[in-house]
């Protein structure tokens, strides 16, 4: 089973702790941390990632930069931004939860055999 990669990024190794401390209790996540915004675009080109937390300290202009980055590559990835307020376990599995229900496939069929059909019927 592929396990749902998240990248965390933050200015340093106090700001992505407790991010880390709060995902890695879920075993089916893949939880990565950096604090240095080249090796986060390197491991980003390595593989797919699936969530991407943004800590609220880094900057607007390197925010929306690596936004547009991730989006470009991965256009079905989940970009947040962790306060230290909120629960970011909850906003993780409920956008993953969001994805999901949105990629999932949908068919619809119209069943019109007859639509360009004529029939000769004379009644006497």
């Amino acid at each position: 089973m592929n396990k749902i990669q998240i990248m965390i990024l933050g200015k340093t190794e106090q700001d992505v702790a407790p991010i880390v401390n709060q995902l890695n209790n879920t075993e089916e996540w893949q939880v990565n941390a950096f604090t240095d915004k080249e090796t986060a675009i390197n491991h980003f080109q390595q593989g797919l990632q699936d969530v991407v937390i943004f800590h609220d300290s880094i900057e607007g202009n390197t925010k929306a930069g690596l936004s547009r980055l991730f989006q470009f590559q991965e256009e079905d990835i989940i970009l947040l931004t962790a306060h230290p307020d909120t629960d970011i376990w909850e906003q993780v599995n409920e956008s993953l939860h969001h994805r999901a229900y949105d990629l999932k496939p949908r068919l619809t069929v119209i069943d019109d055999a007859l639509k360009n059909a004529s029939f000769n019927i004379c009644l006497n």
